[in-house]
């Protein structure tokens, strides 16, 4: 199919791309491919992609195919940092110069591609695939979901470097190139920025629920969602289906797709060159979709002939006191509790500790009672079920994940590190630069210690370093207390307070407030040039 591609020009004058005002034909997308070869042709073996621009990354994508390099897809910047070999890191400056230079003809079993995962531990791995692998994944796709309309146009929340959004976003439409389809580069952050109907929309459980959360009107549903990462709930399935076809993938990097479900009625079906098979507790995978000749998964299944039910993840078992816990069961005994949506369960300093994410009763029972009643409530729903419960508890009103759309596990253990009484988040709004969150200030919170002992308040510093702290997670910029200007105090947070902190970023500057009918504190803090992966 490639070959067809780009050795012909057969379907050079399909519109191929869209990018932000501009639509681009395959002749044109190819033409800034060869450009960008002859670029690189000469530079390390070793190239690495890392950039949140699915326009250049395209282009940059295919430019190291042709020129047969080894390629490594990272999505953070201290993955960079660890790389101990020599590599060229491609940028998104894509020149627009003609250039000579033509496709050589080259074997895709032997162009690598390695993305890496932190699977179930922080710590990420490398998975190798070729070009092949990726080819034979898309066209299976093609066979098995049989989408009879045209013209689709391609949109997505995710970055290419996750192997879901590569495979779906790109490469499905790659291998439909007969049927007129379209990418549409410019990335979807909110719901309201789909503005097309006939679109076919690649997403994470994650951003799928903020349309049933705000019960946003969709004016312009997607006519095929897409959906990988982790489960998307049965709710949530039901939801979405009054808007569109939805079609979820149950596999991994590591595995490519497995199975799949297009009903919220249905279980899921396994892929017809897909084989799953049970070796006593293990559960192999066999396909093409990775160089392997198989792969031992980690997730509990059951078969029943071409269905797959999905069971457990065997890395959810946790050693607490000697004692063999599974956070998955006490997760799910919690999300039954009418305070909580979603948890998630972990070990910390020996202890089991959870995030939960707090359902309205769960925002109301917390501001009337406090964190202490709360978390004392949620013991007892456990207790009797349960040896251990959860000793340390963060509360939230989402569950953070990384910009693979996962739970953001990093960033829960340092809410859990961090010696300092984070108050809870209750809701949010947030679009790419102005955001706010409104906050309930416990009175139990450590920096009131002290400060004052007969009329406590929020310290001065707590709050510059609560600011500094989301500006740092939720605007990706780095901010430091001396590069604070025009700071003013005022008005006093008591305790049991429930304050909205604003974030606007403007031309290099952050400003911070925080308020509720009256302004609490407001500062600017200039913006450095580093920057931070986001939650």
């Amino acid at each position: 199919m490639l070959k067809d591609i780009f050795y012909s020009n057969k379907y050079d004058s399909n519109v191929f791309i869209k990018n932000e005002n501009k639509a681009y034909t395959l002749f044109e997308i190819k033409n800034l491919i060869k450009t960008r070869c002859a670029e690189i042709k000469e530079k390390s073996k070793n190239v690495v992609i890392f950039e949140d621009d699915n326009f250049s990354f395209i282009i940059n994508f295919f430019a190291s195919i042709f020129t047969e390099k080894t390629i490594y897809l990272l999505d953070s910047k201290q993955k960079i940092l660890n790389l101990d070999f020599e590599y060229f890191l491609l940028n998104k400056e894509i020149n627009n110069k003609k250039s000579d230079y033509e496709f050589r003809e080259i074997d895709f079993d032997y162009v690598n591609i390695n993305f890496y995962t932190s699977g179930s531990t922080s710590k990420p791995k490398i998975f190798k695939k070729s070009i092949n692998n990726l080819l034979y994944e898309a066209r299976d796709n093609k066979e098995e979901f049989k989408i009879k309309e045209n013209n689709l146009e391609f949109i997505t929340t995710t970055i290419l470097q996750h192997l879901f959004s590569l495979t779906f976003f790109l490469m499905f439409p790659l291998v439909n190139i007969d049927k007129n389809y379209i990418i549409n580069t410019n990335k979807i952050y909110y719901p309201d920025n789909i503005d097309t109907d006939n679109s076919v929309l690649v997403s994470t459980p994650v951003f799928l629920e903020t349309i049933k959360k705000f019960d946003i009107n969709l004016i312009n549903p997607p006519k095929y969602i897409i959906s990988a990462g982790s489960k998307l709930d049965n709710d949530i399935f039901s939801y979405l289906e009054k808007y569109s076809n939805i079609i979820e993938i149950y596999g991994s990097t590591e595995t490519g797709v497995v199975a799949h479900k297009t009903k919220s009625s249905e279980n899921l079906i396994i892929f017809k060159n897909v084989k799953v098979n049970k070796s006593g507790d293990k559960t192999i995978i066999k396909s093409d979709y990775f160089p392997e000749d198989f792969i031992e998964i980690n997730d509990e299944l059951e078969i029943k002939g071409s269905e797959l039910f999905f069971k457990k993840r065997k890395d959810n078992v946790l050693k607490i006191y000697d004692k063999r816990i599974y956070s998955d069961e006490i997760e799910e005994a919690l999300n039954k509790n009418e305070n909580v949506l979603k948890s998630y369960c972990f070990k910390c300093d020996e202890k089991l500790a959870c995030f939960a994410v707090l359902s309205e009763v769960g925002k109301k029972y917390l501001i009337k009672y406090g964190i202490s009643k709360l978390k004392t409530a949620l013991k007892k729903h456990l207790k009797g079920k349960f040896d251990i419960v959860p000793q340390k508890w963060r509360f939230g009103d989402i569950m953070p994940v990384n910009i693979r759309g996962k739970i953001n596990k990093e960033y829960i253990e340092e809410l859990f590190n961090i010696n300092f009484s984070f108050p809870v988040i209750l809701d949010r709004e947030m679009s790419k630069d102005l955001m706010e969150f409104k906050l309930f200030i416990d009175k139990s919170s450590n920096f009131f210690d002290g400060h004052f002992p007969s009329f406590p308040i929020v310290p001065g510093v707590a709050q510059l370093y609560l600011a500094e702290f989301f500006i740092k997670h939720y605007l990706s910029s780095e901010v430091h207390f001396e590069q604070i200007k025009k700071i003013k105090f005022s008005n006093i947070i008591k305790p049991d307070s429930i304050v909205y902190l604003k974030l606007e970023k403007n031309n290099g500057n952050i400003k911070f407030e925080y308020h509720n009918q009256k302004t609490y504190s407001c500062a600017i803090f200039i913006e450095d040039n580093k920057t931070k992966e986001g939650v």
